[in-house]
């Protein structure tokens, strides 16, 4: 509760600072645009944020998914919504990825668009599709070095966080294979579990039922340590190194 205190005091003070008076906010329903499908890594922070941040303020927090467009299109919304608080967006890492990936776009990011705190953090995890023979990273990029553009992985959507961290395993693990994206991460993991694609990046939080589902063996225990330690150590970094 006490981040969800900040967050609500950061809101007053913001309009406070941009309108001359922050009293008597909320003064309606708040919007909370998350800018991708149910299920997902923003939609989840979002519904874990808005019933504590409705209590804190008082007022009802209603979630709205506007997908599309790699995030633009619920963050154009919201830019161009009135700017008195009561429309705010789970911004997610396309919001800064879209400004080098498209040449345009309806809205500017940093003029159109005022932080107001940061609500959560966290990594992607490597996942392998059950159809996929290795049992390691180095053993999934040695796969796809001898069958070059045959593997394919899955994202949710172009240009966000899972779809660049696979592409920078191609990069660094200098292979190739075939990117589809899907509209949200349920959809890409639905894909991934049918054996569909074989392999994807996906947020840590979500995925973390998944990989405690797998059979018992020391690679799960490897896994099942790692994700423990992520949950306490801020420099996971370090961790995804190949191995």
């Amino acid at each position: 509760m006490r981040l969800v205190a900040v967050i609500a005091a950061l809101l007053a003070s913001t309009l406070a600072a941009s309108t001359g008076s922050g009293q008597g906010y909320p003064s309606k329903p708040i919007r909370l645009i998350v800018t991708f499908p149910p299920g997902g890594i923003t939609d989840f922070t979002a519904r874990a944020l808005g019933p504590r941040l409705s209590e804190a303020l008082g007022q009802p927090v209603v979630i709205e998914n506007k997908t599309g467009s790699g995030g633009n299109i619920g963050t154009d919304f919201v830019a161009k919504a009135p700017p008195d608080g009561h429309t705010l967006l789970i911004a997610a890492p396309p919001n800064a990825i879209n400004v080098s990936l498209y040449k345009t776009l309806p809205f500017d990011t940093r003029k159109d668009l005022a932080p107001v705190a940061l609500a959560a953090y966290g990594a992607n995890v490597l996942v392998v599709g059950p159809r996929t023979p290795v049992n390691s990273v180095r053993e999934l990029v040695e796969h796809a070095r001898r069958n070059p553009g045959k593997l394919n992985f899955a994202s949710n959507g172009n240009g966000t966080s899972i779809h660049l961290s696979g592409e920078l395993l191609k990069y660094y693990g200098k292979f190739d294979a075939v990117h589809i994206p899907f509209r949200g991460a349920p959809a890409a993991m639905a894909a991934l579990l049918a054996g569909d694609v074989d392999f994807m990046f996906d947020a840590l939080s979500i995925s973390a039922p998944q990989i405690k589902g797998v059979p018992q063996d020391p690679l799960r225990s490897r896994a099942d340590r790692r994700i423990r330690e992520a949950r306490h150590d801020g420099e996971l970094r370090r961790r995804a190194r190949l191995r």
